[in-house]
Formats: structure tokens, C-alpha cells, sequence
């Protein structure tokens, strides 16, 4: 849970076992603000006062006695803003040098991240230089590795996350607004920074990405078809893509270790599903800016629901968020941002708390998935087929259609199989093949597949003749 001082109680309350506090660094620090300092202190005191039940183990193995304990993991993300980055190697000492700070200041923590969402220009100017080449990649490829040589050099045992990459962008140098890299593009530069550097040391330890889908009601389930895009559903994509960028360099990376006892996780440090407010609700102020969804809705979709249709509350998003991070490969976390809303409708309507700090009514929700999650009770089975395969034909087309299939934590899409081999992919129920011919003899197959790297068994054979 991203949290505030007054955050950690209730996160605790829900199961939560990590909290995230974000400092903001400006030119010219070099050490914690007093101010920075108090927060830190306080949201520590606070986070080793809460109690919560214990973590218990992943992947279907036996739970162990789940007794209450106090305490909690505290993540600190050290972020730039706008205009205020660190771009030559005397500004980026003294970023390190504050990064450093933090653990030297508080032995308690083990986990920093570096940098907040540098592939958007709200956290990381500039994006692009004059020219319109790629700037920022290589910029906070270069910080990231001083960032590691210093807090490594300090604490070795630390736990620097990276690169905290937003899950969009326009990969435009010239657009209207929202001036960006899409992950794929940065994470792709930012190894081709690190390989031209000749860098002989890792630069991250855990991988940190922001998995939002593109609106509150889209499944987490669902997978992009646009590669600008990586959600939650498109996990597949990010652990091929940082496998890709970093193959054959001394960079752990989710599915390949490279140091002893050691391999990069995935950690989903924010997601999170706006809700509407409550009629009336005095506490929020400004006008909504995007689409949202109920917290908990009188009727809810019922059955299997396919990746394509939108969800009806924020009860279910956090439900199958929560299964499918947990069943997903390499994935150590999941932060759901935040714990209360922003009361600014600008800003994030997240949370599982009202802007006055009571309960929505997706709460208890959140609380049974968490402690499902937390007690290893989570069914990460494959999907079962599909129920049936039709097919119709027409001159120069055959059309397939066919019930969904289910999973515990949502099927992402379907792989279509002609004569046994593959045909194509689809979210959807229906798939119109065009590449046939008049007399041809097909046999077709339907399979589903998960966002956790599972399939189905196939469906039943569905056999035609083209007119």
C-alpha cells in the first residue's frame, strides 16, 4: 500500500506487509530535509506499531500457522520532478548522496527505488533532446548506476528497485502534451545505454513498473494488442522485454539469475482503480477528470467474463489484480495506490478508504482477497477449455465462435488452432478466418490462456468445408 502518516493502521488492518513512502529530491540536496526526516521517522514508528498477519508462502504450497505480528516492509521511492534531474555526474552525486542518506539515517529500511515514472515528462525533463533523439533512457541509465555503486558501496545488502516506468507513453518528441517513452522504448534504451557504458556491475536489483490499465473499469486481465502499453495482463511482454534488453550483460533480470542466491523480481509498486464518489461527498473539490467505477456494485457480473468487457466495481478489480500478481512468475508485489483518496478529483480516487478515512464498501473485499493472498489460498490452476467450438462458412471466410472458458484470475485471450497449427490470438468469443480457400478442409481448435503464462486444454475439434 502507498501510504501517508496517517495510512499505515488501516493498510495494516487490510494485511497489508509493505508500505511505500516517496521522497521528492531537489538540486542542490545532498542529505534528508528535517522535514523529510520527521515523516520518515514517523511513518517508521507508525509501520512497527501496526499489526497485520504474517506472509505465508507463494505458489500452493502449505500454508503455516498465521499468527498476528506487528511491523511491516517500508519502501522508500527517491523521485526527481519536472525539470529538477540530475543530468551531469556532479548533480547525480548529490541525488546519491541523498539516496544514500536514507539508509544511513534508518538502518530499518531495505528497499529504495530510484526514480519515479522517468519515462513521463511530469517526473524526468527532458525527454528527448533538440534533435528529437531519445535523452532520458541513457540519463537515468547513468544515474541509476552511480545510484548502485553508492548505496551498494554503503549497505550491500540493499534492495535498489528500478526503473518504476509508468505504463504508457507516446514515444512522441513532438506531441501536444504528455512529451514520453513508452516503457518498451525506455527500458530498451535504457539497456542500450547500460551496454555502451561497459558497465560490468548490475545497475538494479528489483524491477519496479506501474501496471494501471488504460481505464478503472479495463480488466487487469486484459492484454494490449499496442505495444506502448503494459499492464498487468501484459506480463508476458515486460519479462520478454527486459529478458531481451539485457541478454548477455551481468544484469539480473526477472527469469534469468546471474548472482548467487539472487534473481530480479517484479515488483507492481502502483496500481489502482478510481471509483466514483458518493453524492454529495463534501470532502472532494475539482472536477473528475477520467472515467471511474463503482466501489461495490448492487449487480455484478455474473459467470466468466471475457478480458473485453468492463468490470463493474472496484471490489473485483482488486480481487483478480491481487490473484493474478500472485500467480504470476517472478512477481514479488503488488501496491495498490493509495489506501485513501486524493480528495483533489484531479488526482487519485484509489482507495479502498473515502476521503474522510471510512470505509468503502469494496473494503471488506479487499480484506478477504488479502488474506487469502497472505495464507497461500489462492488457486492458480490453468483455465479450463473453452465449452465449445462452432464454425460457419462462407466463400472465402470461416468464422469461429464459442463460449467462454474461466479462470480464478481471469483468461486474457484465446489462441486459435487451424489443422493443428496456430492460427492467430483473440480477447474475444469470435474469430473470422480470411486465409482459406474454396473446397479447403479445415479443422479447428480453440485454446485460452491466462496472464500468468497458462493455457487450456483445447476445445472441441470444429471441422468444415469451405463452399
Amino acid at each position: 500500500m502507498d501510504i501517508g502518516l496517517k495510512g499505515t493502521a488501516p493498510a495494516g488492518a487490510l494485511g497489508a506487509r509493505g508500505y511505500a513512502f516517496t521522497l521528492t529530491w531537489r538540486p542542490g540536496r545532498v542529505g534528508l530535509t528535517m522535514q523529510d526526516a520527521q515523516g520518515l521517522s514517523t511513518a517508521l514508528a507508525a509501520v512497527a506499531r501496526t499489526r497485520h498477519p504474517a506472509v505465508q508462502a507463494k505458489h500452493g504450497k502449505k500454508p503455516r500457522p498465521n499468527p498476528s505480528t506487528t511491523g511491516g516492509r517500508v519502501i522508500v521511492i527517491v523521485q526527481t520532478f519536472g525539470s529538477g534531474t540530475p543530468l551531469d555526474a556532479a548533480t547525480r552525486n548529490d541525488f546519491c548522496t541523498y539516496a544514500r542518506s536514507v539508509i544511513v539515517s534508518f538502518p530499518s529500511i531495505k528497499d529504495i527505488v530510484i526514480g519515479n515514472e522517468a519515462n513521463d515528462t511530469l517526473f524526468w525533463r527532458p525527454q528527448y533532446n533538440p534533435d528529437g533523439s531519445s535523452a532520458a533512457p541513457a540519463a537515468y541509465e547513468a544515474l541509476l548506476a552511480r545510484c548502485y555503486d553508492v548505496l551498494h558501496a554503503f549497505r550491500p545488502g540493499i534492495n535498489v528497485g528500478a526503473p518504476g516506468t509508468s505504463p504508457a507513453g507516446n514515444d512522441n518528441p513532438g506531441a501536444y502534451s504528455n512529451i514520453s517513452h513508452s516503457p518498451t522504448t525506455f527500458i530498451r534504451d535504457m539497456a542500450a545505454a547500460y551496454r555502451a557504458s561497459g558497465r560490468t556491475r548490475p545497475i538494479f536489483d528489483t524491477v519496479v513498473h506501474h501496471p494501471y490499465g488504460v481505464i478503472s473499469a479495463e480488466r487487469p486481465y486484459m492484454a494490449h494488442a499496442d505495444t506502448r502499453w503494459i499492464s498487468e495482463g501484459d506480463w508476458y511482454r515486460l519479462v520478454r522485454l527486459y529478458k531481451t534488453a539485457f541478454a548477455n550483460t551481468s544484469q539480473s533480470v526477472p527469469g534469468r539469475c546471474l548472482r548467487r542466491g539472487h534473481c530480479a523480481s517484479i515488483w507492481y509498486l502502483e496500481t489502482g482503480f478510481q471509483t466514483t464518489t458518493r453524492p454529495g461527498a463534501s470532502l472532494y473539490y475539482n472536477f473528475e477528470n477520467v472515467n471511474t467505477i463503482p466501489d461495490l456494485a448492487r449487480l455484478q457480473n455474473a459467470g466468466s467474463s471475457p478480458a473485453t468487457t468492463p468490470a463493474p466495481d472496484q471490489a473485483t478489480q482488486i480481487r483478480y489484480a491481487l490473484r493474478l500478481a500472485y500467480c504470476q512468475p517472478y512477481v514479488g508485489a503488488i501496491f495498490n495506490f493509495l489506501i485513501r483518496d486524493d480528495p483533489n478529483l484531479l488526482g487519485y480516487q484509489s482507495g479502498v478508504l473515502w476521503a474522510d478515512w471510512t470505509p468503502k464498501a469494496s473494503y471488506s473485499a479487499v480484506k478477504r482477497v488479502v488474506a487469502n493472498v497472505n495464507s497461500g489460498h489462492v488457486s492458480c490452476k490453468r483455465p479450463r477449455a473453452p465449452k465449445a467450438a462452432a464454425a460457419l462458412s462462407a466463400p472465402g471466410k470461416v468464422s469461429l465462435s464459442w463460449k467462454a472458458a474461466s479462470s480464478p484470475i481471469g483468461v486474457s485471450g484465446y489462441s486459435v488452432y487451424r489443422n493443428g497449427r496456430l492460427l492467430g490470438t483473440t480477447p474475444g468469443l469470435r474469430y473470422d478466418d480470411t486465409r482459406v480457400v474454396s473446397g479447403g478442409k479445415y479443422s479447428y481448435r480453440v485454446r485460452a490462456y491466462d496472464a500468468a503464462g497458462k493455457r487450456s486444454s483445447p476445445s472441441r475439434r470444429a471441422a468444415i468445408v469451405v463452399p
